[in-house]
């Protein structure tokens, strides 16, 4: 039989390589964790080991995406599906109370790799617990399950909007570059920022915040008109306690104070890297600090390319330009045209692939039927 380990995040109310290769074909999880692309790897009753790994109370609906590591299902509580027995009956849009159970699996495919499903969930958690943590700018951990001789799941909050990738890659754009607001671009900047900025803090380095792993969630706006900014996939990140405390490593912690120094410092610039790729859509550009701004982060990429930037300015990088443009950032999104904020958002739906209202009803009519 499994030995098996089950952690449970309470009271929330919402329902292997240890280095990125930066790219998401090769991170396996890295955005495919979120994809609603259907492949020849979407989940399937062809696999029983797979199926076994889902919890038993978790509905499932089809595949969120699957790469190197694993896969990740879309699911639902089964014990919500009583509420909904007339749910033919609903309009053609659910109501949020339903919607907002969704949830994804994320299911380690090898029996080895209990050690970074273990690492994952438990920083996840310990960022959950502390003071401070920006729930709406992180993904959330919602339970997960650790076998030493089966597969590994974690269960974590759906965002239900696209990557940054997907949201500045897709055929609406490529007619022309300049069409994103700055007043757009300075929002990422503030809340992917408070999101870096929280997880350095508590010295965790996340090693793989590229535009795949940033998503957009447009059911929760803690700014009005526009949609949060979620940092996800924390597969690659590191904590040195985490990792000494890790039950299922089997071999030595090589991760120094020294060595996570280094690796928030290449956060720091992968952070700047993804706000640099926005600028570069940016139509509006007549304000002088958003220049100075522009100027600024360009500057600094031809140093990078040239090697010019010590570990210890990379370290700093974020706090710079934080300390730099946190207040122009703030002041300039306040002034966004609320036409503006509508464009993105209309953008922001078409290019989302998450789980549509239809298959959220049908996969429930399927399971109610079977009763």
């Amino acid at each position: 039989m499994a030995s098996t380990t089950t952690t449970t995040i309470p009271n929330l109310s919402r329902a292997g390589s240890d280095q990125s290769p930066h790219s998401s074909k090769e991170t396996g999880l890295a955005s495919a964790e979120w994809e609603g692309e259907e492949s020849e790897n979407e989940y399937s009753d062809e696999n029983p080991e797979w199926e076994g790994a889902i919890p038993k109370d978790l509905l499932p609906i089809r595949a969120a995406g699957s790469g190197a590591f694993g896969k990740v299902v879309y699911c639902i509580p089964r014990g919500s599906l009583k509420d909904y027995a007339d749910i033919t009956k609903q309009p053609s849009h659910l109501p949020m109370s339903l919607k907002g159970q969704v949830c994804v699996v994320k299911v380690h495919g090898t029996r080895t790799n209990a050690h970074m499903a273990w690492r994952e969930a438990s920083i996840l958690r310990f960022l959950q617990e502390s003071d401070g943590y920006p729930r709406y700018n992180i993904s959330s951990l919602i339970g997960c399950d650790m076998q030493t001789d089966g597969l590994s799941s974690m269960t974590i909050e759906a965002t239900h909007g696209p990557t940054l990738s997907e949201f500045v890659g897709t055929s609406l754009t490529r007619s022309g570059r300049n069409w994103l607001s700055r007043e757009f671009v300075w929002h990422v900047f503030l809340q992917l920022g408070k999101a870096m900025r929280f997880i350095h803090s508590m010295k965790v380095s996340h090693n793989d915040a590229f535009l795949d792993n940033v998503m957009l969630d447009p059911q929760r706006q803690t700014f009005p008109g526009l949609p949060n900014v979620v940092l996800i996939d924390f597969g690659f990140a590191h904590h040195i306690d985490t990792e000494r405390n890790n039950p299922y490593n089997t071999t030595e912690i090589s991760t120094t104070p020294e060595s996570m120094d280094v690796q928030m410092g290449r956060d720091n610039v992968d952070f700047l890297d993804v706000v640099s790729t926005l600028c570069d859509f940016v139509c509006n550009d007549e304000s002088e600090e958003w220049l100075s701004f522009v100027n600024l982060l360009q500057e600094y990429e031809l140093r990078l390319e040239d090697d010019e930037v010590s570990d210890d300015e990379k370290s700093g990088l974020l706090d710079y330009f934080f300390s730099r443009y946190e207040g122009v950032a703030i002041a300039e999104r306040v002034q966004m045209h609320e036409m503006d904020k509508k464009k993105m958002m209309d953008h922001l739906y078409a290019t989302s692939r998450g789980l549509s209202d239809k298959e959220i009803r049908n996969a429930i009519v399927a399971e109610l039927e079977k009763a």
